[in-house]
């Protein structure tokens, strides 16, 4: 057989945002606007520090300034939250995030290396975990979702696994 590599139309290609993702649990929104009011919090402290050691119009500019930064990171959660979400495929596992600036993330079975579900404390807490995929040559994963149940999350590894050793 002869060697072929037919041209492929724009317009016949699959759009991957136009498919049902899965979206995160309404408690991953929580988690997230917690780890925000403890980051700032933390940076909380500084500004207070410097209103009380400065004149009063650096006071205003300080608490000003800072209440923009927490309404902005409020409002992008918001906005950003419904668009998360991962898809699976038959021969890929896809995953969206984003408002401002919109990333998408499709990982083929036959590239990926390993998988693994963690918890940090906080997760713990709340009963969420994180899928994290790995494919070769990466010192990091190459696609982590945040914000899984437990069984949900084990049962995504699971899947992947048995796909993944499938194509081996």
């Amino acid at each position: 057989m002869l060697y072929e590599n037919l041209e492929i139309k724009s317009e016949e290609l699959p759009n991957l945002l136009s498919l049902e993702f899965e979206s995160h649990p309404r408690r991953y929104l929580r988690f997230r606007l917690w780890s925000w009011t403890i980051f700032f919090l933390i940076l909380l402290v500084p500004v207070i520090v410097l209103t009380i050691a400065a004149v009063p119009v650096v006071n205003y500019i300080a608490a000003g300034l800072w209440i923009m930064v927490v309404g902005f990171a409020l409002i992008a959660e918001f906005q950003s939250f419904p668009r998360r979400g991962y898809l699976l495929r038959e021969r890929d596992i896809s995953y969206r995030k984003g408002w401002i600036y919109r990333e998408s993330i499709s990982i083929p079975y036959n590239r990926i290396q390993h998988s693994e579900v963690s918890q940090g404390p906080m997760e713990r807490a709340m009963k969420l975990s994180t899928l994290k995929v790995f494919t070769a040559g990466g010192s990091g994963s190459d696609l982590s979702i945040h914000g899984l149940e437990p069984d949900q999350a084990e049962r995504l590894k699971t899947w992947i696994t048995e796909k993944t050793s499938q194509h081996v």
